[in-house]
């Protein structure tokens, strides 16, 4: 699927993100470890178990996890946080708005 570009670019990032750009992102992609998507799949932590704050960052333009997927697991946490971002995709770190997303991170980590 990575191989195809215009999925890549559907999957992963918001729409307007430059194309040039995403070319040379292409170029980096591997595929991804069958382990590791088998745990993704298969893989179950029960949600009682996680006692620490967690925060849930996402993106309006994510197809791989959606924003009600994201409110669900929120929903489940007792000590989440939750911040959507407006027009950002799946890989939020190669967007342009990059720098508000680790803002909010940063911030996040110092308080909790």
């Amino acid at each position: 699927m990575m191989k195809n570009f215009k999925l890549f670019k559907n999957y992963l990032y918001y729409s307007e993100t430059d194309d040039n750009l995403l070319h040379e992102y292409q170029t980096h992609i591997q595929d991804e470890s069958y382990r590791a998507y088998i745990n993704m799949l298969l893989g179950r932590v029960s949600h009682k178990s996680i006692k620490t704050p967690v925060l849930v960052i996402g993106g309006t333009n994510d197809h791989i996890f959606k924003v009600k997927h994201q409110k669900k697991l929120v929903s489940k946490l007792p000590q989440a946080e939750s911040k959507i971002f407006d027009n950002t995709g799946h890989n939020m770190m190669l967007e342009k708005n990059w720098s508000l997303i680790a803002d909010k991170m940063i911030t996040w980590l110092e308080i909790n």
